[in-house]
């Protein structure tokens, strides 16, 4: 995977816990991401076709994700239910979107999006289909701790028939 494909999620995540979240997360590495999630986590999914098909996965432990909706919508949330899990998918949406325009403009054509799904528990495996190399940005917050998984293949054009 081109590592440079992550940077319009990369800006995306930064630009969007700033102005929405008036929050500045702290990039904390980069590395190859490995199968599964961590215990009582959510994981807000969005699949993304066109030129560029993958997917973009945001990670939050439940407290991360119980405080990043508390303090986006002012909130006082003690478990996860739907108004949380709707919350962390409208986030993982949202930063798509922003990636996505940056990424069509790159491209000059467009990427589109799938909707958003949210995996909530502690019994769970994100298993990555065949060869699919997912990069992992960890990243830290007033609000806690998250990481934003992103893969990404750009599509081989097809040949012109003569």
């Amino acid at each position: 995977m081109d590592v440079r494909l992550i940077n319009p999620f990369l800006e995306s995540v930064i630009s969007v816990y700033n102005t929405m979240l008036h929050v500045t997360p702290h990039r904390s590495g980069l590395h190859v991401a490995e199968n599964g999630a961590s215990p009582e986590s959510l994981v807000a999914l969005i699949g993304m076709d066109g030129p560029a098909q993958g997917a973009v996965a945001l990670h939050l432990p439940q407290t991360t994700a119980l405080a990043t909706v508390n303090h986006w919508l002012g909130m006082s949330m003690t478990e996860i239910d739907a108004t949380v899990s709707d919350g962390i998918a409208e986030l993982v949406n949202i930063i798509a979107g922003q990636a996505k325009t940056s990424f069509s403009e790159q491209l000059g054509t467009p990427v589109s999006l799938g909707l958003p799904s949210v995996i909530h528990g502690s019994d769970f495996q994100v298993k990555y289909p065949g060869k699919a190399t997912w990069i992992e940005i960890p990243f830290e917050s007033e609000l806690g701790a998250f990481s934003l998984r992103v893969t990404c293949v750009m599509n081989e054009q097809p040949a012109e028939v003569n």
